[in-house]
């Protein structure tokens, strides 16, 4: 059941980790291929570089991809509408969500659709391989006039295939203007989640006010255990590193309770459990937090400044664009930014230095090629 979903409320799923009596899962014997699209940095790196943003998601993806029908026999179900209806057996023509392979297949005929374009088409093309994430469409454009161009175009290429668009959000208002208002998105508000099912907790575009935001709203018991600790934790989800202040902390933390070898459900040390609070305390404050989505991309001379540093507990890299203005003056915009906890094996300054540089150095190429 999904309550908070305004088109879905209850989405079916299909355990394909489930083991018969052989003991084989359909998904133990299942492919899940490679990753065709960027990963999720690359595409909000690049959601940023333009002054019009627009995103959608397509329409039950799965459920518009037909399985070869040889292969249909696999994924044989039974159903009845009563306990008193006969049990029935029906097979699964389409891709089924609870698969390993679903997500390949799914991403790949989308991605035929965007290498079927490259010559008709160059700048869709690229659209359909590069700016979206599973079902999730986050691009731009430089002006409005170009991002209705394209969103008309896609649109109707991706209807073609059975690809249905919906849930359009825009900081422009003319775009939105010009999608017709079923399919424009309820809400301003895009959360951005690392995969299909997650449940994090975090990064959020608002479209109306094109700014990055913060749903940070995690609850700890009374009596904090290592369990709740890392559950809640673990939701907290910054993939441009903007909260890399806040988040190092919880890092050190996880790598100090570790040390402890505590039990799961053995309630933490005093001095941890204050030193905690404190911690949540500045975590609401991250939610006042609005980082800009648009890094005014008016110059073409952009160049990224990178820097690093490292301390006994942890290190950090940051990278920020600068370009020159017209009026003569520089806009500095913060991009990105990572952190790691230190190792615990003691290592000599120079190591650590050449440490530190080659994480900077590999954390920069993502960064460029966006």
């Amino acid at each position: 059941m999904k309550g908070d979903s305004v088109s879905t409320k209850l989405r079916v799923v299909f355990d394909g980790t489930c083991k018969p009596s052989n003991g084989n899962s359909l998904n133990s014997i299942l492919g899940i291929g490679k990753m065709l699209q960027p990963d999720l940095f690359t595409i909000l790196v690049k959601f940023r570089l333009n002054e019009i943003a627009f995103s959608a998601d397509i329409q039950q993806m799965y459920r518009q991809i037909l399985i070869d029908q040889e292969d249909q026999k696999f994924q044989r179900i039974v159903w009845r509408e009563s306990k008193d209806s006969p049990i029935r057996e029906y097979k699964l023509c389409t891709v089924t969500y609870g698969t390993a392979s679903a997500p390949y297949l799914a991403t790949r005929c989308l991605f035929q659709t965007g290498l079927d374009l490259e010559r008709d088409d160059s700048a869709v093309s690229s659209l359909i391989k590069e700016s979206f994430y599973i079902d999730d469409l986050m691009a731009g454009a430089p002006s409005s006039e170009e991002a209705i161009s394209l969103i008309k175009t896609l649109s109707n290429i991706l209807e073609a295939r059975g690809f249905h668009l919906r849930k359009w959000r825009s900081n422009s208002s003319e775009v939105l203007s010009r999608i017709s208002s079923n399919w424009v998105g309820d809400s301003s508000n895009l959360e951005i989640h690392p995969d299909e099912c997650s449940k994090a907790l975090g990064l959020t575009w608002n479209s109306m006010k094109d700014i990055f935001i913060f749903n940070l709203k995690v609850n700890f018991p009374d009596n904090i255990t290592k369990r709740s600790f890392l559950s809640q934790s673990a939701r907290l989800f910054d993939p441009l590193g903007f909260l890399t202040p806040c988040t190092v902390s919880i890092k050190i933390f996880y790598q100090q309770l570790w040390l402890l070898k505590l039990d799961w459900d053995s309630p933490l040390p005093e001095a941890l459990a204050t030193k905690w609070k404190t911690f949540q305390k500045e975590f609401e404050q991250v939610c006042s937090i609005h980082i800009p989505r648009w890094i005014h991309t008016t110059s073409k001379q952009i160049t990224l400044h990178g820097f690093c540093d490292a301390s006994e507990l942890a290190y950090a890299s940051v990278i920020y664009a600068v370009q020159p203005q017209a009026d003569g003056n520089t806009k500095v915009t913060l991009l990105v930014a990572k952190s790691r906890v230190a190792p615990l094996k003691s290592v000599s300054i120079q190591d650590w230095s050449s440490t530190v540089h080659c994480y900077l150095h590999a954390f920069m190429q993502p960064a460029r090629t966006s």
